[in-house]
């Protein structure tokens, strides 16, 4: 709980104290994405993807924006 108060501490002092925050309880397992597209009349489904959210910067502090993701084509 004590990284969490930090954490939002920071995000609070980069962003302003009346900028909405979600935090969400942690969960354990695998996270899947669905993505699709659509122009309002078709839709198309892109291929199942995992999120990889890095934690650590070389294990020195932590990183907001490094996000990426897989999609693995069969």
């Amino acid at each position: 709980m004590e990284q969490t108060q930090t954490a939002l501490a920071e995000l609070k002092q980069d962003y302003g104290n009346d900028a909405p925050f979600l935090v969400e309880e942690r969960l354990e397992g695998y996270e899947v994405s669905l993505i699709g597209l659509t122009d309002g009349k078709t839709f198309c489904a892109l291929h199942p993807s995992q999120d990889h959210k890095q934690l650590y910067n070389n294990d020195q502090d932590l990183i907001r924006a490094a996000w990426a993701f897989i999609a693995l084509l069969r």
